[in-house]
């Protein structure tokens, strides 16, 4: 039995980054870069969105508490968020 793969390359970053994490979009529509390293730690994000015809990386906003490299990431839909949040507080 043989599997093939095909993919196509989607937009270069707007910089050379290694050892970023990446997780799914929130609407599960692209997926999302997490810190990395450009030659010194990086908290940024960045979002891949796509229209039907062309890709990007979006800068966002929002950056991460801390710089990280080589982490370990996962989306959190918001209602587990506030679920473990409400949880916590109730604990004794």
């Amino acid at each position: 039995m043989s599997l093939r793969f095909y993919f196509n390359l989607g937009p270069d970053l707007p910089k050379g980054i290694n050892k970023a994490s990446m997780v799914s979009s929130p609407h599960m529509e692209g997926v999302m870069l997490l810190g990395g390293s450009d030659g010194s730690y990086l908290d940024t994000l960045y979002e891949l969105q796509c229209t039907t015809r062309d890709c990007w990386w979006l800068l966002m906003n929002q950056r991460l508490a801390y710089s990280r490299t080589n982490a370990v990431a996962m989306y959190v839909p918001d209602i587990v968020q506030k679920h473990l949040v409400q949880v916590k507080n109730n604990d004794p």
